[in-house]
């Protein structure tokens, strides 16, 4: 059931015993904007995330390592053109990922992509990508999503295993009717270190930076995030990728008139994948994420917990 958001101020008089009294023509023209933008804004800081992820820093490694579907590495590879394709089904207790408790819903997702990436003198990493990406919830209420995007970066090591990737990407993210297109922009840099433990185990941890424009002016802001992933091999073609992550978001001006406050969200995230690569072709995988959120815009409160099951199909050349 849904809990509608009321005024900020007017929960502190209620809080301190005073009546508060909130016009309804100012509640309905104002709060249910703030709400829409709060969840347009999570799918767009989504579907950034999902432009950068294929030209994450690339990480060289032996033939026998672990490679990086889920993100921790990519190797370097002679064949430097990709075409992908993708689906998964899944379910989340909070398609939102706001403080309103719709209920939990199933949900199907689609990719498609293609890409290049090289190295450089054995030194320097160059890839560039254009992807599709499409969230549709089972529920009316899920905020079905569709995205067009593209990102180009750059990578090297710098001492010991210290590795520097930067990244610009941008696109348009879409409701689920592929309409009201809001576009979005941004760079990104990440220093990150891949450290072997064992020839079957071996963490990343990092930190990065992102800068992220919008078409709507109350979406942009700058985070910082602090991670650290392990991948395990169980054998050459199964392995478990856990990660942890913290990351502070800081937003411009999102409606600070109205709300009184500055928003600043930050987020606590884990996550574990099994993965089941029985060629460098197809890959199917298995996923358990909960994120946790708390934010000075009680709008963006939450907790989320994503279960879903993934194919991939993928050609280099």
């Amino acid at each position: 059931m849904m809990r509608y958001p009321v005024c900020l101020a007017a929960i502190a008089l209620i809080g301190s015993g005073v009546p508060a009294f909130v016009p309804s023509t100012a509640h309905a023209q104002t709060l249910p904007d703030i709400q829409d933008l709060v969840i347009q804004g999570e799918q767009v800081n989504r579907n950034a995330e999902a432009a950068r992820a294929p030209t994450l820093p690339y990480a060289a490694v032996d033939d026998g390592a672990v490679d990086g579907e889920a993100g921790i590495y990519v190797l370097t590879f002679n064949k430097i053109f990709q075409v992908s394709a993708g689906a998964a089904i899944g379910y989340t207790d909070n398609p939102t990922r706001t403080s309103a408790d719709t209920g939990g819903s199933f949900f199907a997702d689609f990719s498609a992509g293609a890409g290049v990436a090289t190295r450089i003198d054995d030194k320097i990493d160059l890839g560039a990508s254009l992807s599709m990406n499409a969230r549709e919830f089972f529920k009316d209420y899920g905020p079905s999503s569709r995205s067009v995007s593209g990102a180009v970066s750059a990578g090297t090591g710098i001492v010991g295993p210290l590795y520097l990737g930067v990244a610009g990407f941008g696109g348009f993210s879409y409701d689920g009717a592929f309409e009201h297109g809001v576009s979005f922009y941004g760079l990104s840099a990440t220093l990150s270190a891949l450290l072997p433990v064992t020839p079957r185990l071996a963490v990343r941890p990092g930190v990065g930076a992102v800068r992220q424009w919008s078409g709507i002016d109350e979406n942009r802001n700058t985070s910082l995030s602090g991670s650290i992933d392990a991948s395990y091999a169980f054998s050459p073609t199964v392995s478990l990728l856990a990660r942890g992550v913290i990351s502070v978001r800081w937003y411009d001006d999102f409606y600070e008139d109205v709300t009184f406050v500055s928003r600043r969200d930050t987020l606590y995230g884990v996550s574990a994948t099994l993965g089941w690569r029985p060629s460098e072709a197809f890959s199917l995988s298995a996923s358990i994420a909960y994120d946790n959120q708390e934010s000075r815009l009680f709008l963006s409160d939450f907790d989320a917990l994503e279960l879903g099951l993934a194919i991939t199909a993928r050609y280099r050349f």
